[in-house]
């Protein structure tokens, strides 16, 4: 419970992306990714800077200077739940958390099972999730399309990682481009299919206009996974359609 580590915000909101969509969650972000993807929407949650953003239950926010105590996120988290059930699920998102596992986890031990706990991860780093994989209920990983995030591969990283994630329930999204060629969303497709048959793959379009896929690309998409896995949907990110964070 005294470790400490490094917060971008917490709040109360709307899920605005994958299975989950549209049901209020309270989201950790936690602060700091390598992979600086090039259409990342939250890019102050990249770096290690600057102070936490805290919503408070009066309303309003205040900000604490990083990095913060296990005991300080549970008890924002927990001023969060207005009443039982309320929020009925906690989001772990960021930047990356599982660049911070034992500070993950040991925020996770504290909670003890209070909420129903959703990872949001890049998907590549399968060791870390090995090292909290039996605190969280969802894993929703990223597949990281190299037309998409101008990174390069990570075929292989995800491969390992949807392994790793056997005996949790697993979604996958894949955000897409104009650039993306079918063929990457069928790589992904693939490599789901072959350890986790049974998850939901969201096909995810770029929001902004000179990036957003046409119909006819996302209708291609489509047919192309679903000729692969049993569960796929195109879902756009709502949460920008509403407004809120």
């Amino acid at each position: 419970m005294d470790s400490a580590g490094y917060i971008s915000e917490i709040f109360s909101s709307f899920q605005g992306e994958g299975p989950f969509v549209g049901e209020r969650h309270i989201f950790v972000r936690f602060l700091g990714c390598s992979l600086l993807c090039g259409y990342c929407d939250t890019p102050y949650a990249m770096r290690e800077a600057g102070p936490a953003r805290i919503e408070e239950a009066g309303g309003g926010f205040k900000r604490l200077e990083n990095p913060l105590t296990v005991r300080t996120v549970i008890e924002a988290v927990i001023s969060q739940e207005i009443f039982p059930g309320f929020n009925p699920k906690l989001a772990i998102t960021g930047g990356e958390p599982l660049e911070q596992p034992e500070f993950l986890r040991a925020m996770l031990e504290g909670l003890n099972g209070r909420f129903k706990t959703l990872l949001e991860t890049n998907g590549i780093l399968p060791d870390a999730l090995l090292r909290v994989k039996d605190m969280v209920d969802i894993i929703s990983m990223d597949f990281k399309l190299p037309s998409a995030t101008g990174k390069g591969e990570f075929w292989d990283a995800h491969r390992e990682f949807v392994e790793a994630a056997k005996g949790r329930e697993l979604a996958a999204k894949a955000v897409v481009s104009r650039q993306t060629p079918t063929g990457e969303v069928e790589m992904a497709a693939n490599i789901l299919a072959k350890a986790a048959p049974d998850a939901l793959f969201v096909i995810q379009p770029m929001t902004e206009k000179s990036a957003t896929p046409s119909p006819e690309m996302l209708f291609e998409f489509y047919s192309c996974a679903k000729r692969i896995l049993k569960n796929v949907r195109v879902i756009p990110q709502v949460h920008k359609i509403l407004g809120v964070r």
